[in-house]
């Protein structure tokens, strides 16, 4: 299920390398530390260049996401983030009328944390025609893997915007440890979230296999992803049915029982975007 990404470009135009320089010079003792084994990715070139990379590769997704058809699913609106309060308020309305069924919040893009005012006119929005909203959690690709820029993707930050908004549906993708320094960055505030309000979900997309059967047995109201085909290509996983295996297989060796399981495949998911999931024996025709 493509969700999309909009047009952040404009944002790394603003971003200035001498700042991430900066940044990188003052948490180089961690990356040392905790990340030696990939930090010729992390130096301040590498990342600077993915940023810009990363920009023009989302592109092409952006593209196919608008138009990809998934199966009962009404796709997600992803929200441009920089534009004011009352074009916001417009366009959420415009994107919910033409049938979209929720939206997406990528903050870490727009260097917009997550407890902004414009958050607040999306659940708003959420909030009143019981609409999910799928929030990226933890850090992104290229700069946002240093700390002032990671920290736009704290999803505790959404704590007093939550209170206030209970008929909103959120989820928070990546059950907040999106990150290649630190995977699991903000897990534990995630699961704080989670645990504290009962419209609070997260989702696996991207992480780890083991880390993805973990918190499918700890949290309440997981739905499984897989961030295909972004992140599941890589030489372990290959594909998004290796990548669902090794959960799986997982899952079930940590001994998590058939329900636990139902629960995470499925029945959250039809449950969050309010459809039924058919069976391959369905699909077929059969």
């Amino acid at each position: 299920m493509f969700l999309g990404v909009p047009d952040f470009s404009q944002v790394i135009e603003r971003i200035d390398y001498l700042s991430v320089k900066r940044e990188y010079e003052r948490v180089k003792s961690l990356i040392d530390k905790y990340a030696w084994d990939i930090r010729d990715y992390l130096e301040p070139h590498q990342l600077y260049v993915a940023t810009l990379n990363m920009a023009k590769e989302y592109g092409p997704i952006c593209s196919e996401s608008m138009a990809t058809v998934v199966e009962n699913v009404d796709i997600m609106a992803a929200v441009d983030l920089s534009m004011d309060i009352e074009d916001l308020a417009r366009w959420l309305r415009e994107a919910r009328s033409k049938g979209f069924g929720g939206y997406k919040v990528l903050s870490t893009l727009f260097l917009t944390s997550l407890d902004d005012e414009r958050i607040e006119v999306i659940l708003d929005e959420a909030d009143s025609h019981g609409l999910p909203v799928v929030v990226h959690g933890g850090c992104d690709p290229g700069i946002w893997e240093l700390p002032a820029y990671c920290k736009y993707g704290d999803p505790s930050k959404l704590a007093p915007l939550i209170r206030n908004h209970r008929d909103a549906k959120i989820v928070i993708a990546h059950a907040g440890g999106y990150s290649a320094i630190a995977p699991g960055v903000f897990i534990e505030e995630t699961l704080e979230l989670a645990r504290r309000f009962d419209n609070v979900y997260v989702d696996t997309s991207a992480l780890p296999p083991y880390m993805a059967a973990r918190v499918a047995l700890t949290f309440p109201r997981v739905i499984y992803g897989s961030d295909y085909p972004v992140v599941v290509k890589d030489r372990i996983t290959q594909s998004a049915l290796r990548y669902a295996e090794e959960v799986l297989i997982t899952l079930m060796l940590m001994g998590a029982p058939k329900s636990k399981i139902r629960r995470f495949t499925y029945e959250t998911a039809e449950e969050v975007f309010n459809l039924e999931c058919k069976t391959a024996m369905e699909l077929r025709g059969f």
